[in-house]
C-alpha cells in the first residue's frame, strides 16, 4: 500500500475520533488532567493498539465486525453499538450547541451541525475521507503554533489505568468506523497504519495536555486559551470540523442501513439527549461508556487470539 493511503486511513480513523471533546480540550481535562507524560502516552499508545486490534479483526472476518466479535449475541452487540454510538452523537451536538453559544453568542449550533451530518451521510459518503485529509493535518498545524507560545510542563501521576479506560471508550467507535473499512488490508498496512496513528495521537494528546493547564474547568480549554491570540478563531473552526467528522462517524455506527428514516430518528433521539448538556455527558456518561468498550476490546481480542489458534492448530493437522 502507498505511504499516502496509509495516512488518508489513519487520518479517517483520527478525524472519527476527534470529536467536541477531544478537539476542545475538555475530555483531557477530565481524563488526563492529572496525568503525567507516562499516562498520557499510555493512553496514546493504547489507543494505537486497539486501532490495530479492530483492523486485525476486520481482517479475520468475512461478515461484519460486530457479528465476529459478539457471534451468537450479535443482535445484542449491534443494539449496543447503537445506543453507544447515539450517546456520542448526542454529545457531538450538545457540544456544537456551546460552541457556537460560547464563541459567537449564536443559539443553534447543534441544528447547524446535525444538518450537516445528515447531508454529508447521504450526499458526501466518498468525500469524508477528503475532509478529514485535510482537517487532521491543519490540526497538527494549529495545535502546534498554538503550542509555541503557550506550553506548560505536563505534571502528575504516573498511574497507567485510567488513560487506558479512556483509550478503550474513545477507540471502540472510531475502531469500528475503522474496521469496517480494513477487511483488505495486510498485516504489513495494518502495522504501518497502527503506527501512524499511535504518532499522531500522541503528538495531539502530549500538545493538548501541555496547553490547557490551568484551563481545565473551561467547556472548551483550547478555546480558552486561545481567546487572547490570532489562532482563536482557527481554534473555533478546528473544533467544529471535528465536531462534524466525529458525528458523522457515530451517526453511520447507530442507524440502520435498511430505514432510510432511521437516520433522521438517530439524530432526533441526539438532539434530544443533547439537552442535557455538553459537560454533563461527558462527566456522566463517557465513564459507563469506557467500561463497555473495555468489554467490547477484550472480547475482540479473545475472538482474534482464538481465531489464530485455530488456524494454527489445523495447519498443523494438514
Amino acid at each position: 500500500m502507498r505511504i499516502g493511503k496509509s495516512f488518508s486511513i489513519a487520518f479517517s480513523f483520527v478525524g472519527a475520533l476527534f470529536g467536541a471533546g477531544l478537539a476542545s480540550g475538555k475530555e483531557i481535562a477530565v481524563f488526563l488532567g492529572d496525568s503525567s507524560i507516562i499516562g498520557v502516552l499510555a493512553c496514546s499508545i493504547s489507543i494505537g493498539l486497539f486501532a490495530t486490534l479492530f483492523m486485525v479483526g476486520a481482517s479475520c472476518t468475512k461478515g461484519t465486525l460486530i457479528d465476529f466479535i459478539f457471534g451468537r449475541f450479535a443482535p445484542f452487540g449491534k443494539l449496543l453499538v447503537r445506543v453507544i454510538n447515539l450517546v456520542f452523537l448526542s454529545a457531538m451536538f450538545g457540544g456544537a450547541e456551546s460552541l457556537f453559544l460560547e464563541t459567537i453568542n449564536f443559539k443553534g449550533g447543534s441544528i447547524i451541525i446535525a444538518v450537516m451530518t445528515l447531508g454529508l451521510f447521504y450526499f458526501g459518503k466518498n468525500s469524508i475521507r477528503g475532509l478529514n485529509n485535510i482537517v487532521v493535518p491543519l490540526t497538527i498545524l494549529v495545535f502546534t503554533l498554538l503550542f509555541i507560545p503557550c506550553h506548560n510542563t505536563i505534571c502528575g501521576n504516573h498511574n497507567v489505568l485510567r488513560p487506558i479506560l479512556y483509550a478503550s471508550m474513545n477507540t471502540t467507535c472510531a475502531g469500528l468506523f475503522l474496521g469496517e473499512n480494513a477487511k483488505s488490508l495486510s498485516k504489513k498496512d495494518i502495522t504501518i497504519i497502527g503506527l501512524i496513528i499511535a504518532t499522531i495521537i500522541s503528538l495531539l494528546f502530549l500538545m493538548i495536555r501541555s496547553i490547557i493547564v490551568g484551563a481545565e474547568l473551561h467547556s472548551f480549554p483550547i478555546i480558552s486559551v486561545a481567546q487572547d491570540t490570532y489562532l482563536h478563531y482557527f481554534c473555533v473552526f478546528i473544533v467544529a470540523c471535528a465536531i462534524l467528522t466525529s458525528a458523522l462517524c457515530n451517526l453511520k455506527l447507530s442507524s440502520e442501513y435498511k430505514g432510510e428514516l432511521s437516520p433522521f430518528i438517530m439524530v432526533s433521539y441526539a438532539m434530544l439527549i443533547a439537552g442535557v448538556g455538553f459537560n454533563k455527558l461527558v462527566t456522566w456518561l463517557y465513564p459507563i461508556i469506557g467500561a463497555i468498550s473495555g468489554i467490547i476490546l477484550v472480547t475482540l481480542f479473545v475472538r482474534v487470539i482464538s481465531l489464530k489458534l485455530n488456524v494454527k492448530k489445523q495447519s498443523v493437522y494438514l
